[in-house]
């Protein structure tokens, strides 16, 4: 009987340490850190804020969002995440075999230390350990760490969009359907890199009819060099070679240049950057059922990971709302513990003069302010944060915070005039959902050639 009780007992440890290292808060330590948070801010789940007791904003927020409290633009509701918004982990194994391994070449790009070539191919955080405080290149070494985990996307497929907002509500509106293939941090491993890219994008304006059928393919390098980029013209029914130098450009004439795409969709070396301020508090935004649970993506029999969320609307079409506009309305403001950037373009002739960016560690970039060359304030976004849980049958495989955002915003704050995106509901009867993994996608895609056959 004894014999019977301790292989019971036994049998139950072997199966708690499992259960622990593979859980998906794994741990952590969270709740305990966000409780902490909001003793030191003095807010609580719940709260209010807006243009009558913005004071409480102070500190917790750019300047620029403080602004559009006060003129009642913007009311900041407080929540609570309920679950843990960083990776699983595993992945904390995989950015500790990274120590030091890689370095900087003279143009701050990544190059491998013990072969001095820029790396095909990357698992976990590029630099593990930073010494914020005396190293020159913390803050770009940093901006790469949150750029390579967006790998941890792999192929990507969805409709996103892009609305044009003035002060009486949305003028315009163009939907996209994209296509992303990252090679860094890839869930399915390494794939062949025969010509040593980063990153691949497509592009496809599937609305409004004058522009339908405009499609784009940026292919960006391991190395120095710029992106190459491709537009396909259905009107002359040719691919034409573009600048890929040419990224603060504006995009189909909305106040985002391509940049702005996710924050920040630049190459990190083609900016300097430096450290403002480093683990502050900040009030993040996010839909309300995000604080609640992450957006499920499960397997498919193809072997991709879908998902499906509901529509984070912004003011103009809520029926009642006293906002600016442009606003996200149903989303809460958590606080997170994150650092602050300044970027300055190497270009002397790119539109922004500086850029101001809150980033998490987690959700990657979350605020961008915008000034223009002259130094003055141009511009503010404001992205929505958002964690992407893969499934198999139902069970946890990985999730996936840092890259795509729910939906974000950008405010001219000279013309008040907004632009937003959205990747989440339907929008003209266009679902607006995600597809991980797509096996549909395949290499040979990215080609300029293959502009001509995808678009019409």
């Amino acid at each position: 009987m004894k014999i019977k009780c301790l292989a019971a007992t036994l049998f139950v440890m072997i199966i708690a340490v499992f259960m622990s290292t593979n859980a998906v808060i794994a741990g952590e330590n969270w709740k305990e850190e966000q409780a902490q948070m909001f003793a030191q801010i003095g807010l609580k789940p719940g709260d209010v804020i807006d243009s009558s007791n913005w004071q409480k904003a102070e500190g917790l927020l750019p300047e620029g969002v403080i602004a559009w409290i006060k003129r009642g633009d913007e009311v900041v509701k407080i929540g609570e995440l309920k679950y843990d918004f960083a990776p699983e982990a595993s992945w904390k194994d995989l950015c500790a075999k990274n120590e030091g391994k890689y370095a900087l070449d003279a143009s701050k790009n990544v190059i491998e230390k013990s072969s001095n070539k820029y790396p095909v191919y990357v698992e976990g955080d590029l630099f593990p350990t930073i010494d914020y405080d005396n190293d020159p290149d913390a803050a770009i070494k940093y901006v790469h760490n949150i750029i390579a985990k967006r790998g941890r996307m792999g192929n990507l497929r969805c409709f996103s969009t892009t609305e044009w907002v003035g002060l009486e509500g949305r003028e315009r509106l163009a939907i996209t359907e994209y296509i992303d293939s990252y090679h860094y941090n890839r869930p399915d491993g390494e794939i062949p890199n025969r010509k040593e890219m980063l990153q691949q994008q497509l592009y496809k304006f599937v609305m409004p009819y004058d522009i339908q059928g405009l499609a784009s393919l940026t292919l960006r390098w391991i190395d120095p060099r710029a992106d190459s980029v491709y537009s396909y013209v259905p009107s002359i029914r040719r691919v034409k070679k573009l600048s890929g130098a040419n990224r603060s450009d504006p995009y189909a004439g909305s106040d985002f240049v391509i940049d702005d795409a996710f924050g920040w969709a630049g190459k990190n070396a083609s900016m300097k950057w430096r450290i403002l301020k480093n683990d502050i508090i900040c009030l993040v935004q996010m839909p309300e059922w995000m604080a609640e649970h992450p957006v499920i993506a499960e397997k498919q029999p193809d072997g991709s990971y879908y998902s499906s969320a509901p529509q984070f609307k912004s003011a103009y079409d809520v029926p009642g709302s006293k906002v600016a506009p442009w606003v996200k309305v149903g989303a809460v403001w958590v606080p997170r513990k994150l650092k602050v950037l300044e970027a300055v373009a190497l270009d002397p002739y790119y539109s922004y003069g500086k850029c101001v960016y809150y980033i998490d560690p987690d959700m990657g970039f979350v605020f961008k302010a915008i000034y223009n060359r002259a130094g003055e304030y141009w511009k503010q976004m404001v992205m929505g944060a958002a964690c992407y849980e893969w499934r198999d049958g139902g069970k946890f495989v990985r999730r996936t915070t840092n890259g795509f955002v729910i939906g974000y915003v950008v405010v001219d704050e000279k013309t008040r005039h907004a632009s937003a995106c959205s990747v989440s509901g339907t929008l003209e009867g266009v679902r607006l959902d995600v597809k991980f993994m797509d096996p549909t996608i395949r290499q040979a895609m990215f080609e300029p050639s293959f502009l001509n056959t995808w678009s019409r």
